[in-house]
């Protein structure tokens, strides 16, 4: 019996990057600002050199 042709697989595409809310933490939680990035050790990295604040005062969340 003959094999059938199989067309190539198609590339995936990488997933879309996760949006994340960045906050200061302070006295109270402030809200600074969003970014895009994998995960939330990106996200603080990235947050931190845009906005020119130590990375150890930030706090990333996952936006829905």
């Amino acid at each position: 019996m003959p094999k059938r042709p199989t067309t190539p697989p198609e590339p995936q595409q990488p997933a879309p990057l996760a949006r994340w809310a960045i906050h200061k933490a302070a006295h109270r939680l402030l809200l600074v600002g969003e970014v895009e990035a994998a995960d939330e050790s990106q996200a603080i990295a990235k947050a931190a050199e845009q906005l020119g604040l130590p990375a150890t005062k930030l706090i990333a969340t996952r936006r829905r």
